[in-house]
């Protein structure tokens, strides 16, 4: 054994040799320790004082530590940072010169939270597995904290992405590091990535799900024994009771569920449309931050998913649609199901830490209020005209026997832990109350023999006391120490007393320790008595919570609706999308009441599939063309609608590609990343598909990016999806002649001399003008600048009229069947052609421009 190390530390490195991906909180008193390389990075992240044993020897061993009974906060700071928090406790009572035994019980990880200072209320932790075969990938993934567990089968590795960065897990196991660890810039998201090939290799893996769940089948799940599902659920359930030991949490039997049955919104659609997480900043406006009015985390998490996973199905989404009416239409039943939801904790969470050993007395209290709030939700529901809603109600269980015996066994206001005493109501055990009433004695005891001493010694000041580290003691002051009895025997000294015990005073002192740690042990099993009775109606429960937060997420839709003006959507299978004095939904709230100008878009899947909007930019293009997404997919979570009156046809998937930015993570400059998610687009749409386009084209070469945006609108328009495609290219106003399908639109603009005004008005017909130079004018471009890019424009423009002169008819249609002839090599478009592509366009000045064009003028006058 070197110099700097004890038997503890030998221990500690032994613990520590199997926890190695892990900061490992040692227990040692009161204080969870860490030392070494732990010590060194948790110090730094934890901000905590980082000092040393032995600092005088060669070798100092570093360490630093925390208090265990405010560990949480700091295990969750270190969880936030990606890294595993191993729990090692001391399992027996010390002794005299022996070294105490410990153990790990329990590895904590950004995916296995259960404590409430980790998790965001409204949004699900969840832990996710990916296996893989010749069939696909499958991606199982948990809610620990709320039981939650599911998984689905996608055929290709940009799929089972795309699903991850929809669940947004924070942990995922997987067998190799492979695409699904790529970085990603574009959203914040950044889990940490488990590799553990050895969970993926089962032969068997439906037995591991099946033991665990004490079932003889899978077919409950929808997955049979031997297949990808089945090995994604094994290895994650698995590595869930690795992590968790004897503190796993009850979960739900695992469900297949099919990521295409409802509206597919891929990566970057989810991007584009702000759903949760804003393009601008961090804490920037959102679609779920503008719809949430939910009173509780079950319901916020609801939410969530409806957004995430917007119905394909009329009779569910009617169904939605009816209960919102109902609220609305009934502010009485509204404001009095709103009221008991205001009372309702987070029942499923409460219930993941209850069915662990690690649950405190407040949960239990958290949950039995909130289980009286719920059996009052029951006796609402029959008010309801809307069968969602009575349904849900008649589900309820009210749980009386639960609530009875919580009320009945725990105190209402109970301490923080169990270990503080008190838990337990006097009633409840007749040895529990037998040992209080010895501890009390004990009490009266003491109380008494202070004011006994007090006379027989004649010291006035005498005071009896207690602390944890001496127990009962006398105290006297030094001035009175010559009063002193010789039985006193001293227990410690201060700076001005002396601190003394008695046979007597030690005799009641053990007396009153053998009560106390009789009650403690007492409350420890009745608590746990009714931990596990509880525990064992968990499923049903969690199922009452689902229910409650069927009723939150409704009556959410209902407030949300009143508040902005919103209105019921009509949905049918047909392929008509119709928004009359449409608004985005975020975009107004940011503008404020009255200010957002409402616009009519009129879409089907026939003459009107394909609308091409023309304009110059901050005329109100991109929010138009995305608040049209955002009101079909709200319409589709079965939400009413920010428009005066909304027909939509099913969808069943939204694309969007909407603004230019590079993707560095993934070495993507802008033209590519566009390019990228527009194939994406061209590939996976549908006759039935709202299509989102934003200026495609912009990030290459004027006519390189005309061409593209050209080819991919005959494309949308021959695959017949519903398409909405802004450009700054008035030339593809061409298409509607040869495009029946296509219709030209425009955002307004008035302009007055060099002025101009953004009327944000959508009307018939195409813009043939950019003004850009104005709208560099508002930006507060340089006059002298803005003189020298009219200049420009203007011999640009004299120079294109001369071109498609001199190029003839057939060149206004940018695709025509046949190729077109190669100008002559001696002909004047020849020559111009050649001049052209010699100049280098990128680096030429404003001034050297206007040069270049005249001097190509000048040749094609003269020729």
């Amino acid at each position: 054994m070197s110099e700097s190390s004890t038997p503890m530390l030998e221990q500690y490195k032994s613990i520590k040799s199997r926890y190695h991906d892990s900061i490992l909180f040692f227990r040692l008193g009161d204080f969870y320790e860490m030392f070494f390389e732990d010590a060194l990075a948790a110090s730094e992240i934890l901000g905590i004082t980082l000092t040393a044993r032995n600092k005088k020897s060669a070798s100092p061993v570093p360490f630093c530590g925390v208090p265990f009974h405010s560990a949480e906060r700091y295990v969750s700071k270190l969880l936030e940072f990606g890294l595993k928090v191993a729990i090692c406790e001391q399992v027996e009572e010390g002794q005299s010169g022996k070294l105490v035994e410990r153990r790990v019980v329990k590895v904590l990880t950004p995916g296995t939270v259960l404590g409430d200072e980790s998790l965001d209320s409204k949004t699900n932790n969840y832990i996710a597995s990916v296996s893989s075969d010749s069939s696909g990938y499958h991606l199982a993934h948990c809610d620990i904290s709320t039981g939650d567990f599911a998984v689905c089968s996608l055929k290709t590795e940009v799929a089972a992405r795309s699903e991850l960065l929809k669940l947004m897990p924070s942990e995922v196991v997987i067998a190799v590091e492979n695409g699904l660890c790529a970085a990603e810039s574009a959203v914040s998201w950044n889990p940490l990535f488990t590799i553990r090939q050895d969970l993926f290799v089962s032969s068997e893996p439906g037995s591991a799900v099946m033991k665990h769940f004490g079932i003889s089948s899978l077919a409950a799940c929808g997955f049979d024994e031997t297949s990808g599902a089945a090995l994604a659920c094994s290895a994650l359930l698995e590595y869930m009771r690795e992590t968790q030991m004897d503190y796993m949490p009850s979960i739900k039997l695992p469900v297949l569920y099919g990521a295409s049955s409802c509206v597919q919104i891929d990566e970057s659609t989810r991007k584009n449309l702000e759903l949760v997480k804003s393009m601008t900043s961090e804490d920037g406006p959102t679609l779920i931050k503008t719809i949430d009015l939910t009173l509780t985390p079950m319901g916020g998490r609801l939410l969530r998913k409806w957004m995430d996973y917007p119905l394909t199905q009329i009779d569910e989404i009617e169904s939605r649609l009816d209960a919102v009416e109902n609220l609305c239409a009934d502010s009485d039943l509204t404001d009095s199901i709103r009221t008991e939801l205001k009372g309702v904790n987070d029942i499923e969470r409460l219930i993941g830490r209850i069915s662990t050993p690690s649950s405190k007395p407040r949960d239990m209290t958290a949950l039995k209020d909130s289980l009286l709030r719920t059996s009052e939700l029951k006796k609402i529901a029959p008010r309801a005209a809307a069968p969602l809603l009575r349904g849900a109600g008649e589900k309820i269980d009210g749980f009386d026997s639960v609530t009875g015996r919580i009320a009945a066994t725990i105190y209402d206001e109970p301490p923080a832990t169990l270990a503080e005493g008190g838990v337990i109501k006097e009633g409840c055990d007749p040895d529990l109350d037998e040992f209080r009433r010895l501890r009390q004695e004990g009490r009266n005891w003491i109380s008494g023999f202070e004011q006994q001493q007090r006379e027989k010694t004649g010291i006035s000041s005498l005071k009896v006391g207690y602390n944890r580290v001496f127990g009962y003691y006398v105290e006297v002051t030094k001035t009175n120490i010559d009063k002193v009895p010789p039985q006193y025997v001293r227990k410690q000294t201060l700076s001005s007393s002396e601190r003394f015990t008695t046979p007597e005073l030690s005799e009641w002192e053990e007396k009153i320790k053998i009560a106390e740690d009789e009650m403690l042990r007492l409350e420890r099993e009745i608590f746990e008595g009714l931990r596990r009775e509880v525990s064992s109606v968990a499923d049903k429960i969690r199922e009452c919570a689902r229910l409650i937060a069927v009723f939150d997420v409704l009556s959410c839709f209902c407030a949300v609706a009143v508040r902005n003006g919103y209105t019921r959507p009509v949905i049918n299978g047909g392929g008509e999308i119709d928004i009359t004095d449409g608004r985005h939904p975020v975009v107004e709230q940011i503008r404020g009441a009255g200010a957002f100008v409402a616009n009519n878009v009129k879409m089907d899947d026939g003459e009107n599939r394909f609308l091409l909007i023309t304009g110059p930019n901050m005329a109100g293009k991109s929010t138009l063309i995305r608040q049209v997404a955002l009101t079909v997919l709200m319409a589709q979570m079965g939400s009413f609608v920010p428009c005066s009156k909304a027909v939509v046809g099913i969808t069943d998937k939204i694309f969007t590609r909407v603004g230019a930015s590079d993707n560095l993570a993934k070495g993507l400059s802008t033209f590519m990343s566009e390019m990228v998610e527009t194939a994406y687009i061209i590939r996976n749409c549908t006759p039935r598909s709202l299509v989102i386009l934003d200026e495609i084209g912009r990030g290459t070469g004027t006519f390189d990016g005309m061409s593209i945006a050209w080819a991919v609108a005959e494309h949308l328009h021959q695959v017949g999806a519903r398409s909405l495609f802004a450009t700054h290219y008035h030339e593809l106003a061409n298409l509607s002649a040869s495009n029946p399908g296509v219709k030209n639109y425009n955002v307004a603009v008035k302009k007055s001399g060099e002025e101009i005004v953004f009327l944000k008005k959508l009307v018939p017909g195409s813009s043939s003008h950019s003004y850009g130079i104005q709208v560099a004018a508002l930006a507060g471009v340089p006059e002298s600048v803005l003189v020298s890019a009219r200049k420009i424009l203007s011999s640009l423009e004299s120079m294109r009229a001369k071109m498609t002169e001199l190029m003839g008819a057939e060149q206004m249609t940018l695709f025509p069947d046949a190729e077109p002839e190669q100008p002559a090599e001696n002909s004047s478009f020849g020559k111009l052609a050649e001049d052209l592509s010699r100049i280098d366009t990128m680096n030429l000045t404003p001034a050297e421009a206007i040069k270049t064009i005249e001097e190509l003028k000048k040749k094609l006058e003269t020729d």
